[in-house]
């Protein structure tokens, strides 16, 4: 089903309400045509999908007596009926990202229901809206934007990109459950003049080999005269140089593995599942801890975690200070586009000062990254006679490589290859087109030069797009 959006009058213009603008005349963008059929049926295959739940998104302010909100069992979140709520949530992408959709789920009975614009704020206090789309009456479901947006974001110093959610003012409750994020890498455009005197302008791996001496990987073969040596063959030596700078590896951690990567979101990062008219009782430490207020009822927090696909989740730990156990536990829940929830892994505390609980063993799931799904993380504080604090809650995951599909994309590579993994999961990404298109060939037993490692290199890391 596509559908042209068009303005509801003059309270839902391009998703921010004149209501929610007072003086402030923030730009808008027109909305974008929507549907619901997923992007992956556009023939995109680079994607990646940065999904905020909806637990991450806040209100405009914070007086208790102004917007207000709930969450439903579900994990959806709503304002409350009759009245225009705004919700913001932050989103962080590479310098050199490029947006091309949005999606917008939502479980609604009306037209325009909600919105969601994309913003890019500046340094000076303006703002410009990137793109805008709004809801369609259905069941949980995803609405994205029809055609892609093209949106390069530098990524550098003085911007950030905000997401913005409107609830219009409806009778009914209605619920949106995440914000999801279609972008794929891309190489920065080439300077005009070379750093090496052997990679002119007109070298066709004059782009990358730039990206990368730009981005400190490399300084070429020669000072002086300044030289990269683009045909020369690469040694193992000069691979490991340029992985290991390229990826800034880091010495073995705990558990004996050397490969965890550690996300830790702090405590001051949750919200509480509802803001009501009356106050939601939490308290913040000196030391930004977080805790449900004594003799209170028990209190959800919620944070969005985003974890790229393919990640293998292990271990989650619970940082807290308590003097009695099992007052704070903590969750890690997959949420589906239809509304439906499953427990991941979850962790309780134990007495102790300020300390990290984790789970015993590794949990060994694998976060596939795919539109129709969003991981959350939730910290419940039971009802106590003293406040309970938590610090944080850090996720341990390590990355892997997609299984192999059921057939070959090059000749030379079939399915018995002990490379075929591997070749097909550069391939997808579009990191390469093989050595030959007609017949498709790889090469696999070919020779790499430096000049090719390059071209691998910066297109894999969307290299180099400086943050200045």
């Amino acid at each position: 089903m596509i559908s042209t959006r068009k303005f509801a009058g003059s309270l839902f213009v391009g998703l921010l309400s004149a209501a929610a603008l007072s003086a402030t005349n923030r730009p808008t963008s027109r909305p974008l045509r929507t549907t619901r059929e997923v992007p992956n049926a556009f023939g995109t295959e680079a994607y990646t999908v940065t999904t905020i739940s909806a637990t991450a998104f806040y209100t405009e302010d914070d007086d208790p007596f102004g917007p207000v909100y709930d969450t439903d069992p579900s994990l959806g979140r709503f304002g409350y009926t009759s009245y225009i709520t705004e919700f913001y949530a932050a989103l962080d992408l590479p310098g050199g990202a490029v947006i091309d959709y949005i999606g917008l789920n939502t479980a609604t009975d009306a037209d325009f229901a909600y919105g969601v614009s994309l913003l890019k704020r500046h340094k000076d206090g303006g703002v410009t809206a990137i793109a805008s789309l709004s809801s369609t009456p259905h069941d949980w479901d995803t609405d994205f934007n029809v055609g892609a947006i093209g949106y390069v974001w530098g990524g550098k110093t003085g911007d950030a990109l905000v997401i913005n959610v409107e609830e219009g003012s409806e009778p009914n409750n209605e619920f949106f459950g995440w914000v999801e994020v279609w972008w794929r890498l891309s190489v920065s455009p080439a300077p005009a003049t070379p750093s090496f005197n052997d990679v002119p302008p007109s070298h066709p791996f004059f782009q990358y080999i730039e990206a990368l001496k730009a981005s400190g990987i490399t300084g070429g073969c020669s000072a002086n005269p300044p030289l990269y040596c683009p045909d020369s063959p690469l040694t193992r030596g000069q691979m490991a140089v340029f992985l290991s700078k390229a990826l800034g590896l880091q010495p073995a951690d705990t558990f004996g593995t050397n490969d965890y990567t550690v996300t830790t979101i702090p405590a001051i990062a949750f919200y509480p599942a509802a803001r009501s008219f009356t106050p939601y009782f939490y308290d913040t430490s000196a030391d930004y801890g977080r805790s449900g207020s004594n003799f209170r009822p028990a209190i959800e927090f919620y944070a969005a975690l985003d974890l790229p696909g393919g990640a293998v989740i292990d271990y989650i730990g619970l940082n807290s200070s308590t003097d009695t156990g099992g007052v704070l536990g903590a969750a890690l829940i997959q949420r589906h586009k239809d509304g439906g929830l499953a427990t991941v892994a979850s962790v309780s505390s134990t007495v102790h000062g300020w300390a990290t609980d984790f789970n015993s063993a590794p949990v060994g799931y694998t976060w596939p990254g795919q539109t129709g799904d969003a991981l959350i993380l939730n910290v419940e504080s039971v009802t106590q006679a003293n406040p309970e604090y938590f610090g944080w809650v850090e996720v341990w995951w390590k990355r892997s490589v997609s299984p192999p599909p059921a057939t070959a994309s090059f000749n030379d590579v079939p399915t018995t290859h002990p490379y075929f993994q591997f070749v097909e999961a550069l391939a997808t990404s579009g990191i390469t087109g093989g050595c030959g298109a007609s017949p498709p060939l790889y090469c696999p037993n070919s020779s790499l030069t430096r000049g090719q490692m390059a071209v691998f290199l910066a297109k894999a890391l969307g290299l180099h797009w400086p943050g200045y």
